[in-house]
């Protein structure tokens, strides 16, 4: 190096611009499991009390929630569990996203996927080709830094109302308590519920 430019220590500016990580950690409820995701990393959350049984519940701060409800479209349908990026999306319902691969209308409302009926599930029910999702930042209580993305299907939307209607005829907000969000045990596919079970701490 020119003599201007060396240095007395190994200290380096450089590690400022490494991004390291895989995005966003998620939290996944697929086949009924709570699992995080992070990067390419997937952690299965297990009871406290057998670490060989996935946890049926888990206890957290739901610390924000996208009032929009987003919409997603696969032209070839969705994999579970898949990464493949969507035909069509839209983060507030309205309208497909800017950078959306194939949008298929200018308008959310007019689409023909977003319509009752435009898919047929496996048990034989209506349902819409393009999926809603409730996107809900959720953290553990004791790393409250350290956040997650909480998808929230729609087969969910009632039970997360009617929390948000318990909660609201108490004063409070969602972020002040500590929820339990658990499986619906008699549902096939993942169905979430939810239940306050204290306030949080001053520090929390």
């Amino acid at each position: 190096l020119p003599a201007h430019l060396r240095k007395d220590s190994n200290e380096t500016l450089a590690d400022d611009l490494i991004v390291s990580g895989g995005g966003f950690p998620v939290m996944s409820i697929k086949g009924k499991v709570f699992t995080i995701k992070r990067g390419d990393e997937d952690t299965i959350l297990m009871r406290p009390d057998d670490d060989e049984t996935p946890a049926s519940g888990i206890e957290v701060v739901l610390l924000r929630a996208q009032k929009a409800v987003t919409k997603t479209f696969y032209s070839t349908g969705y994999t579970d569990g898949s990464d493949a990026k969507p035909t069509c999306y839209s983060n507030d319902g309205i309208a497909p996203a800017a950078d959306a691969e194939d949008p298929q209308c200018n308008k959310c409302a007019i689409c023909p996927h977003n319509q009752w009926g435009s898919r047929i599930t496996d048990n034989g029910k209506e349902a819409k080709a393009c999926q809603d999702n409730k996107r809900i930042a959720i953290a553990a209580p004791g790393t409250i830094n350290d956040p997650m993305l909480l998808r929230i299907p729609p087969g969910s939307f009632k039970a997360l109302t009617e929390y948000a209607k318990l909660l609201k005829t108490r004063g409070l907000d969602y972020n002040m308590v500590l929820t339990r969000v658990s499986f619906e045990a008699a549902a096939a596919v993942p169905q979430l519920k939810f239940k306050p079970m204290g306030f949080l701490d001053a520090a929390t």
